[in-house]
């Protein structure tokens, strides 16, 4: 059995680009309320949260950089990823016939995901903001659900549509 993948380029949706747009916005949205509020933060934030969103743990307001940061190396990394789908593994055989529907699908989902990493990281820093601040006692009750639904979802539909384009 052959593992070859053809390489070809695939043309972003309106989806797509659209997604990228939401990724792009929130990584300069968090990068904006950073700056603009940096001297208002406190110097300890909540660092960690117990399964009930309560702040567990703090540390210094230096540590609000880091789920940023991280969110922009994921960013990064996934849109290279995005250049090379025939590098992917697929559940689906890839044929000839299939490759730029699939290739298409999957670059889709993982601009999907860059844009919920991104929001679900900028939730979680204003949270630490305003928890800091006293305007805030946790993440919401509803941010474990949800952050499955936000994550599992868009993987479903993928697999969904996938599997009926294969």
């Amino acid at each position: 059995m052959s593992s070859y993948k053809p390489r070809i380029r695939v043309e972003s949706t309106t989806v797509k680009r659209l997604l990228e747009l939401v990724s792009l916005a929130g990584i300069i949205y968090i990068a904006f309320v950073l700056l603009r509020n940096w001297d208002n933060i406190p110097a300890e934030v909540p660092s960690h949260f117990g399964l009930d969103g309560r702040p567990d743990s703090y540390s210094a307001k230096s540590s609000l950089l880091l789920l940023p940061i991280v969110g922009l190396v994921v960013y990064l990394t996934l849109t290279v990823l995005d250049r090379y789908p025939y590098m992917f593994s697929y559940i689906w055989k890839i044929t000839p016939e299939n490759a730029y529907r699939q290739y298409q699908l999957a670059g889709t989902m993982l601009s999907a995901m860059k844009a919920e990493i991104v929001w679900i990281f900028n939730y979680i820093v204003l949270t630490m903001i305003k928890i800091s601040k006293g305007n805030a006692e946790g993440l919401s009750p509803l941010f474990l659900p949800i952050l499955f639904a936000v994550i599992f979802g868009p993987i479903c539909i993928y697999l969904y549509v996938s599997y009926k384009e294969r």
